[in-house]
Order: structure tokens, then sequence, then C-alpha cells
């Protein structure tokens, strides 16, 4: 199996995914949806560019603008040899969390329509006309469920080729030194300011779909209702929106510190998060402090006071160390991170105003 993925077939691996996630973009648009549900489970990238409900035949351009990342990302990679840009780990990256946030999903899909299927089968009129629309559905579900299981297990091999030599010759090389050695590769505080902006907006966009059926799941248990719930009644309530972000958030950072031990922009920058002793990879527990400190009140922005650590940095004895030279960062990745963001809240004025 391991040579199922190498460093010499990793280009055309990733190509062929970025043309079914365009290719299966561009259908959504085109064809009924009566048609679209038995294709569905293609769509392996879930980021949704609207922050209202986005309905059917219509473009999601976010998830093309990552796919087309993707594109230059596997360019550069030929062209090197190495993932020196680190765009191909971010983008796999978010295509592991998408996967796994989507196999959380459909898990609470399955067990939800059982419910109301047995409470009120006329809601299933969404599926067609079928004879058993609860072995459709099933269908449907478990269908999607094993695609975004093989991406996931697409994705671990893809990483294990993406890791690169630079990583341990870094950590074997700084290993027990002292933090004043290695001042010179802490992270600027611009940024980790951008770490944490851009980090907050893929929280919402790999996360919504999860939150929105969650948030669901609790409105109709506590009112009843099943029908009448949108994201659009999270939209209009300042207290939800918040509850929305900070959920979603949550999940995002555990995802990312339990399977990755970093976040998804560090890539981006070339940083690694590592233990501020021994300079090694950190545990697992170190990195669930990590996440859960972030949400202590103004503590992920305390470097802005002067400092190189936030709380989070702090409580967890973890340092936030640069990979690459003083010119190398965030910045190479700008105008991708300007547009993304531009995307997403331009769709949200055309949608609310026009």
């Amino acid at each position: 199996m391991k040579s199922f993925i190498s460093k010499k077939n990793l280009f055309l691996i990733g190509l062929v995914l970025a043309i079914i996630g365009i290719v299966v973009n561009v259908l959504f648009c085109i064809v009924n949806v009566e048609y679209f549900k038995y294709i569905g489970f293609l769509d392996f990238l879930t980021l949704s560019s609207s922050v209202v409900d986005l309905g059917y035949n219509q473009l999601n351009y976010m998830e093309l603008i990552f796919l087309l990342y993707l594109i230059v990302g596997l360019f550069k990679f030929r062209k090197t040899g190495e993932d020196r840009s680190g765009i191909l780990k971010f983008i796999f990256s978010i295509i592991g969390v998408s996967s796994i946030v989507s196999i959380l999903t459909l898990m609470l899909f399955l067990i939800n329509i059982t419910r109301l299927y047995l409470s009120d089968p006329e809601s299933f009129s969404f599926l067609g006309s079928t004879s058993y629309p609860l072995i459709s559905a099933y269908f449907l579900g478990i269908l999607s469920l094993c695609s975004r299981i093989f991406i996931l297990w697409l994705v671990y091999r893809v990483r294990d080729v993406l890791k690169s030599d630079e990583v341990q010759n870094f950590k074997n090389t700084y290993a027990g030194w002292k933090t004043k050695n290695v001042s010179h590769r802490i992270v600027s505080l611009r940024t980790r300011l951008g770490h944490r902006v851009f980090d907050t907006f893929l929280a919402f966009l790999l996360c919504k779909e999860i939150v929105y059926v969650l948030f669901r799941l609790v409105v109709e248990f506590i009112d009843g209702r099943s029908n009448y719930f949108s994201f659009s009644n999270i939209a209009n309530n300042r207290i939800g929106l918040n509850l929305f972000f900070f959920v979603s958030a949550i999940i995002f950072y555990l995802v990312y510190s339990l399977f990755y031990k970093t976040t998804a922009t560090k890539y981006l920058s070339r940083s690694i998060v590592l233990d501020s002793k021994s300079f090694k990879s950190p545990s697992r527990a170190q990195m669930l402090k990590r996440t859960f400190a972030r949400f202590i009140p103004f503590g992920s922005f305390a470097f802005l006071a002067g400092k190189h650590n936030g709380l989070h940095d702090t409580i967890s004895k973890t340092r936030v160390i640069r990979l690459g030279k003083l010119e190398e960062g965030l910045s190479q990745h700008l105008p991708f991170m300007i547009i993304c963001i531009l995307c997403l809240f331009g769709d949200a004025i055309l949608r609310i105003y026009f």
C-alpha cells in the first residue's frame, strides 16, 4: 500500500482530486437536484462560501478557490520535488479535517433520519418518489460516508509522503538548546495575528455544517418541530451567531490538535509547534491544554502586548517556531487569503441585499 502514493505519483493523484472537485461543483449548478444526490458523495471538500443557506444550482466559489490553489501547490511541488511553500500540507489538511467533520455529520444524519422517519414519514419527500425512502436515505448516507473514509485514508497517506526532512532536521538541531538560541526562529507578532484571523475564518468554513446539524437537533429536541429551522435563524440572532462561531472554533482546534498538532495556517507560514523546553513535538495533552486555553478571554492575543507567547503557549509550555527563512511566511500567500475572505463577505452582502 505504501507504493500506492509516493512523491512520483502525488502530483497525478492530487490533480485527479482537484479535477473531480471542480467537475462536481460545476455539475452542482447544472443538474437537477433529483440527480445530484446520486453524485453528491463525490463532493469531498465541503467548504460553504455562504453565511446563509446555500441553495441548489449555485456555484460554490470557496471550494473552487481552494481546489485551484491545490493545483498551484501541485505544480510547485512538481517543480521543486518538495512542498517548501506548505500549500499541499495546508490544502490536504483542510481536506482531511473536512472529511472528519463530514463523517461525524453523516453519522448524525443517519441517526436522525431514523428518528424522523419513525415520527413523520412524510418528511422524506425531499428524496423524491421512492417506495423505500428510509433505505434510499441510508444508501446515500452510507455511500457518502464510505467516500469520506476513503478520502481520509488518502489524506493520511499523503501526509506521510509530505513529511519533510527539514522538520526532523530542525528538531534534531535545536533539541536541548536554550530558548534564547532560537529567538531568531520565533514567529513574528504579525504572522501570529495572521494565524489567528485566518484560522478563525477556516473554522467557520469547515465546521459550519456539523454545528448547524447540532443546533438543529437541539432545537428540534426542545421545540419538537423540524421543518422551520435554517441557518438564517442563527445569523439573525447575535447570541446564536456568537455561540455558533464559538462551537465551530472548538471543533476546529480540537480536530487539528489531535490529528495534526498544529493548525492549518501554520502550514502556509511554515511554522510548527514545539515543546518549549525540549523543542520536540508536544504531546497531545499539551495540545489539548493549548486548545482550551485559547478560549480564555483575550488570552490568545497576549502576544500583541509585545510578548511572543500567547497565554495558550504559556499554559501548554509550547512555542511556535518558524522553519523557513526570514523572508518566507504568510506574505506570499496573502493574495489567496484575501480572496477567500472577500469571497465570504462578498457572498454574504450579495445574498442579504440582492
